[in-house]
């Protein structure tokens, strides 16, 4: 996929699609803390692609590195304050966000691989 917008659009929809079938799965089975974890999980990653997203977008043609905004002070304290919540909350949902994470990585390596087997 060569249009960004067009992936950021797919990687959302099917993160977003999975994240909750997960959830839901993970509710019914009893584990109402696992499902709050994969939703924590898959939002903080999101919120980490759409902030380097944005960035690259607002400083885009200004000669600003590209890894830049990576190294962000005010991003880090907050993602390992979020993980500690995580880990606070117990087995189940440190599991459950562990899951979260992996979905939209999921997404985007299948989106890769399915456009690599569709430019042929």
């Amino acid at each position: 996929m060569d249009e960004p917008s067009r992936l950021w659009r797919a990687v959302a929809l099917g993160s977003l699609i999975l994240s909750l079938g997960v959830a839901g799965i993970a509710w019914g089975l009893g584990f109402p803390h696992g499902a709050l974890g994969v939703l924590i999980g898959a939002a903080m990653l999101g919120w980490i692609m759409g902030y380097y997203g944005f960035l690259v977008w607002l400083l885009r043609g200004k000669g600003v590195q590209r890894l830049l905004p990576l190294f962000n002070l005010a991003k880090y304290p907050l993602m390992m304050a979020v993980v500690y919540g995580v880990v606070q909350g117990g087995t189940p949902m440190v599991i459950g966000f562990v899951v979260g994470v992996v979905i939209p990585l999921a997404v985007m390596t299948a989106l890769a691989i399915w456009s690599a087997f569709t430019m042929r």
